[in-house]
Formats: structure tokens, C-alpha cells, sequence
């Protein structure tokens, strides 16, 4: 429910969710999500942090459009993931440390850049 949202988290959020954030990482992983209905871990960590950490938006919204958008969904890992990302998980995840710095880690999760190229 964007609605609820203030104007801000409501643009971030729904630039997150169709890729147009314009950090090529972030935007290949939603892309294609929403292509296929899948993205791989790597890709799920790094679009959930960015949302959390980068856009200040509260971790259920993201975990909300995943269950709803993965076809692979799964409430028990999602949420504990999502929580993860939010800082309320066992195993809090850093987005500010290298490799999942949205705007360095693509040198290491997509190389040669065929990922950001695709999607």
C-alpha cells in the first residue's frame, strides 16, 4: 500500500521496484524480477539493502513486493531475510561494506557485465 507512504519513500519505492534507480545493479536484479519472477541471492541481498540502507525505506515494504513478485516466495526466508536487511535479524548484513555496496559491487557479483547489460 504506497499510500501510506510519504511522497519521497513513495517515488524511492517505486523506482526500486521497476529498476529505475540508477544504479545499474539494483536496476538489473528488479528487472529482472519482474521479467521472470526470479533474481538470485546475490541480487535479492544487494536490492534489499539498497532499499533499506540507501532509500530509508522501512523493510517490510520490500519484503511485502518480493513475496508478492518472487515465484519462489517463501514467508519464512523472506522475512527473516528482510528482517536481516532491516537491521532487526540474527544475521544483520552491512551495506556499506564492499561487496554489497551497490555502487562497487558490481565489479565483483557481475564482472564482465552481462547481467546489467540484459536486463
Amino acid at each position: 500500500d504506497v499510500g501510506s507512504l510519504q511522497v519521497t519513500e513513495a517515488v524511492l519505492l517505486r523506482r526500486w521496484q521497476t529498476g529505475t534507480t540508477g544504479y545499474p545493479v539494483i536496476d538489473a536484479g528488479m528487472r529482472r524480477l519482474w521479467a521472470t519472477g526470479w533474481m538470485h541471492q546475490t541480487e535479492r541481498m544487494l536490492c534489499a539493502l539498497f532499499l533499506v540502507d540507501y532509500c530509508g525505506v522501512h523493510w517490510t515494504r520490500g519484503a511485502a513486493w518480493f513475496h508478492d513478485t518472487l515465484v519462489d516466495a517463501d514467508v519464512a526466508i523472506n522475512s527473516m531475510m528482510w528482517q536481516n536487511a532491516g537491521k532487526s535479524g540474527l544475521d544483520q548484513w552491512d551495506a556499506f561494506a564492499g561487496s554489497m555496496a551497490p555502487d562497487g559491487s558490481s565489479r565483483a557479483h557481475d564482472p564482465l557485465g552481462g547481467s546489467i547489460a540484459r536486463w
